[in-house]
């Protein structure tokens, strides 16, 4: 698991006992967009040449390392905002 602790930084650490690794069973359609989604993570590889830091992580910042909680809630928001935005023009042509 990944912790961030305040005045430390990032904390990794196993889990605590066998059972909290799962396997889980992922639909074709979700599978081709982690797919799709390793492409552009290597791409950002290239582009962040020597200033990558290899974490073996699915989603990472543009050179690799954990995502902020601050990164995260920004992109959610910018993901609601495009969201609602696309949601009221579609509202609006229908009415």
């Amino acid at each position: 698991s990944v912790n961030h602790i305040a005045n430390f930084g990032v904390v990794v650490s196993e889990p605590k006992t066998r059972l909290s690794r799962r396997k889980i069973i992922l639909p074709g359609f979700a599978i081709d967009a982690l797919k799709q989604h390793q492409e552009r993570q290597q791409a950002m590889r290239e582009k962040a040449g020597t200033q990558w830091r290899e974490k073996d992580i699915v989603f990472c910042n543009l050179y690799g390392d954990y995502l902020t909680q601050t990164c995260v809630v920004g992109q959610a928001l910018r993901l609601i905002e495009a969201v609602s935005s696309y949601t009221a023009i579609i509202k609006l042509r229908i009415s």
